[in-house]
């Protein structure tokens, strides 16, 4: 009998690295583990569906090229964060949270 690992796919294990580095950021600027989950749990979808919505194969006849496909992807995906900041900055308004 043979073991076989299934290894998570490639969106699944770019977020495991982006949610070690924004616990540690955060951590270090004070915030609590609550606060870290929290925080965590609303980025996960976004941050999933932008990589998920961009497939990697870069198929570049030049460097320039492949530099130029490699910035527009995380362009993309920073720029899904930044909407989903913007969706959690308003709610917090909303709730009364203020600035």
């Amino acid at each position: 009998m043979t073991n076989i690992s299934k290894l998570p796919d490639r969106p699944v294990r770019e977020w495991k690295v982006f949610e070690g580095d924004i616990s540690r950021f955060m951590r270090a600027n004070g915030a609590s583990d609550d606060e870290v989950q929290h925080v965590c749990t609303r980025l996960r979808p976004a941050f999933m569906k932008v990589a998920a919505d961009n497939g990697r194969e870069i198929e570049a006849k030049t460097p320039e090229e492949a530099v130029h496909a490699v910035n527009a992807y995380f362009h993309k995906v920073t720029s899904g964060l930044l909407d989903e900041m913007a969706a959690l900055a308003l709610e917090n308004y909303r709730l009364g949270g203020g600035e």
